[in-house]
């Protein structure tokens, strides 16, 4: 009887609430037919950089928004990831356009692996910003939208680095034209959704009786209906406890993986270029500082071959005036001392592999040993470049890119060293 008479009262608050709700959703209705969809919109983009783009890109989810923030800013995002990869496609064809020049095929490979990060930067923020809701608060909304915001910064980044790769009154023409038309109005458009994740981590998101709206219009249940739900709803409530602490471990798990990562790399001389290049496989890192030390090593790895490759290819083309004799010599070379450090590299993911309590120290100090030398390497590289006579596309672009290995290479070795210090206790 105890239990009838508390299913019994269950039911009465629940259809009592129910009733308030169904008021509240009809009050919400009547205020939102008032004022236009697009209004919300115009206001919202006078923060950003680009007011009129703005507006343009999104008045046409207008009904979708409503006058959700959270929504207004996960649409910018998504606007800008389709745009991303409609440039990354256009500037992937333009390595087949009959007649283009060295110059301008160099920079447009460089151009498609930087948008390449950039869609990349861009999906990662709108899964993120996803991820936000109605119990996204305090430090966990703050995690969220501080990942949002770094990542789009980083593909905003990524977009003027293509750009950068075809200035120089060397560069006209057609495809630098074309290019910088496409990939100009992708930037706006990424500062404009960068614009409009900033106003809405400036506060917890704006879940307002018009998202309540946007949830449950059309959705006025019979009497029936609604006893149903509420049955089922006491039904399950029994039950979902655990699969409840499930879901919660798991978010927490995410959380604590990626929170390890960003302190991690704070011990590093470039942590935002550690955190962007990591976050990705937090997953798999967990908060294990051996998998953290090899997977930055991977990466380095990545990045060095890549390098390599581009600096091949340069060194076949110094025939055209991109270099001069003594300048194809300093590349000749600094292809071998990146060649070494390669090497040095593969050697120490290696060891790493291999280690043991018993070796753990002889091991390590191998391992620090072969990532200092490539480093070493990486500087030998860009020293060889000094004073000699070429184009300043092509040693703009040889610094570049070396430089952008040497911070990958630091932050490893960085990561390696507290990897070695969390183990002092046990020498």
């Amino acid at each position: 009887m105890a239990k009838l008479g508390f299913f019994s009262l269950a039911i009465f608050f629940f259809l009592f609430f129910f009733h308030l709700c169904l008021a509240g959703i009809a009050d919400s209705a009547t205020v939102t037919r008032h004022s236009k969809p697009t209004d919300f919109i115009k206001k919202s983009c006078k923060a950003t950089r680009y007011p009129a783009l703005c507006v343009e890109c999104l008045s046409g989810y207008s009904r979708a928004i409503r006058q959700s923030d959270h929504q207004l800013a996960i649409t910018a995002l998504s606007v800008s990831l389709h745009r991303a990869k409609s440039a990354a496609a256009f500037v992937g064809k333009l390595t087949k356009v009959k007649g283009i020049k060295r110059r301008e095929y160099q920079a447009v490979k460089d151009c498609i692996e930087t948008m390449g990060d950039s869609v990349d930067r861009l999906g990662q923020s709108v899964r993120e910003l996803g991820q936000l809701g109605r119990r996204s608060v305090g430090q966990e909304f703050i995690w969220h939208m501080s990942n949002v915001q770094t990542w789009v910064s980083a593909a905003l980044t990524d977009e003027t680095t293509c750009l950068d790769g075809f200035s120089g009154r060397h560069m006209n023409g057609n495809v630098k034209n074309a290019i910088r038309r496409r990939v100009t109005n992708l930037s706006q458009v990424t500062s404009n959704a960068l614009a409009l994740a900033s106003v809405l981590s400036t506060s917890q998101p704006n879940f307002t009786k018009l998202d309540r709206v946007r949830e449950m219009e059309g959705s006025y249940l019979s009497s029936a209906h609604a006893l149903v739900v509420t049955l089922l709803i006491l039904l399950v409530f029994s039950t979902n406890n655990t699969v409840s602490s499930s879901i919660a471990t798991s978010n927490l798990d995410s959380k604590t993986d990626i929170d390890y990562i960003r302190t991690s790399c704070s011990s590093t001389v470039y942590p935002r270029l550690c955190y962007r290049s990591l976050s990705v496989y937090a997953s798999d890192i967990k908060t294990d500082p051996k998998v953290l030390a090899t997977t930055a090593l991977n990466i380095t790895v990545k990045a060095t071959k890549s390098t390599a490759k581009m600096f091949i290819k340069l060194s076949k083309v110094h025939g055209g005036g991109l270099m001069s004799k003594e300048a194809a010599a300093a590349m000749a070379d600094c292809i071998e001392v990146i060649g070494d450090s390669i090497d040095e590299l593969q050697d120490s993911i290696e060891e790493l592999g291999h280690i043991g309590n018993s070796n753990f120290w002889l091991t390590m100090s191998d391992v620090q040993t072969w990532v200092s030398a490539a480093l070493t390497d990486e500087d030998t590289c860009m020293d060889g470049f000094k004073g000699k006579a070429m184009n300043v596309r092509v040693k703009t672009l040889i610094r570049r890119h070396t430089i952008r290995v040497a911070h990958y290479t630091s932050n490893a070795l960085a990561l390696i060293n507290r990897y070695a210090s969390k183990n002092l206790a046990y020498p």
